[in-house]
């Protein structure tokens, strides 16, 4: 916390005056806080959803990747709603799950990047839940992920889909994978319900996401 404090308090002392390492200490301190309780409100709906999951007898697929691939629908050609309304299969992204343990040493011991311990960490975690599965988003030429990826399949331990957008596709493409890999894994044919029931959260999960999209923001 010193170390944020005091580059917050020289980066902002030039343009502010005024400014004190006190008034900056209290500012971080504060929204800290409530960074931590918008977290632990979207793991509290983690675990509603998997309550859900299995109550109904049906699978999920977690988005997993960077947050502007998974909280920005543009980008991701609406992904989420999509695999909900069309094959009624409940979505979560990758920031509502509560990581129990991040060490991944048996998986890579020097991942550079934080957000790929976090991504592998996540796989490492659900590896053994049946009913949960991965849906990895990620850009056309990312060079982190195309190796943070070759790791992926020993965190996680079955198989997943990558989908790669460039920002020049369209979704038919994407929705013909979506529905392959959901054949795959045999839930492809299953009647398709309607949001409300299926719905993990009492929140649309796009909502959900633009949430944490604007709250990445600030």
């Amino acid at each position: 916390d010193e170390f944020v404090i005091n580059d917050f308090y020289n980066y902002f002392k030039p343009t502010f005056s005024w400014l004190t390492s006190k008034d900056v200490e209290k500012a971080y301190l504060k929204a800290k806080l409530e960074l931590n309780k918008f977290k632990k409100s979207l793991y509290n709906l983690y675990n509603e959803a998997l309550q859900t999951i299995d109550s109904s007898n049906r699978e999920g697929i977690i988005i997993v990747g960077r947050p502007y691939n998974v909280n920005d629908s543009g980008i991701n050609l609406n992904l989420a709603s999509k695999l909900r309304d069309l094959y009624g299969i409940n979505v979560l992204p990758l920031d509502l799950i509560e990581l129990m343990d991040d060490n991944i040493d048996e998986i890579n011991q020097n991942m550079f990047w934080g957000y790929g311990r976090k991504i592998l960490a996540t796989l490492k975690q659900i590896r053994s839940n049946k009913k949960l599965n991965i849906i990895y988003v990620t850009n056309f030429q990312c060079g982190p992920d195309s190796y943070i990826k070759h790791f992926a399949p020993t965190a996680l331990g079955k198989s997943y889909l990558t989908l790669q957008f460039d920002g020049h596709g369209n979704d038919a493409g994407m929705l013909t994978r979506c529905e392959a890999y959901l054949d795959s894994k045999g839930v492809f044919n299953l009647p398709v319900v309607s949001s409300a029931t299926v719905t993990p959260v009492k929140k649309p999960i796009k909502k959900t996401i633009k949430e944490i999209s604007r709250s990445a923001e600030l």
